[in-house]
């Protein structure tokens, strides 16, 4: 019996040596590859017998369409919006938006140009306090 040494860095690189393994060309060591990927060695036994999850797809982001327009209300002198709430709501309420608040302030926190145009609207002004006697 001739043993030789595969290096498996990854599920992906497990995944091209299914064929062999369900032929029954290849023993392999489930556990111990689980191990070594750290990783369960249920999902290993998945990648063997060929069950490889699907990527997510790529898809244009809905909101990219209104990108301009919020970018225009947050720079607006007469429109002020201390919170991501207040302009989604503005959103839903003029222009129909149909997205969820959560997905709308996920948009918000990840582009920065927009996310940059709350933190600036928000004042952080410091008061200092001190005692003084009664009456002065």
């Amino acid at each position: 019996m001739m043993t030789s040494k595969i290096k498996i860095n990854n599920l992906i690189e497990l995944s091209h040596l299914s064929t062999a393994y369900l032929k029954g060309e290849l023993k392999l060591n489930i556990s111990k590859i689980a191990r070594e990927l750290e990783c369960d060695r249920k999902t290993v036994k998945n990648y063997l017998n060929g069950h490889i999850p699907k990527k997510t797809r790529k898809r244009a982001n809905y909101l990219n369409t209104y990108r301009e327009l919020i970018l225009l209300y947050l720079q607006d002198s007469h429109r002020h919006f201390d919170y991501i709430d207040h302009l989604y709501y503005f959103m839903k309420r003029e222009h129909n938006i149909t997205c969820t608040r959560t997905t709308f302030y996920r948009y918000i926190k990840k582009n920065e140009d927009m996310y940059v145009l709350f933190k600036n609207n928000k004042s952080t002004a410091f008061t200092q306090r001190f005692e003084s006697a009664v009456g002065e």
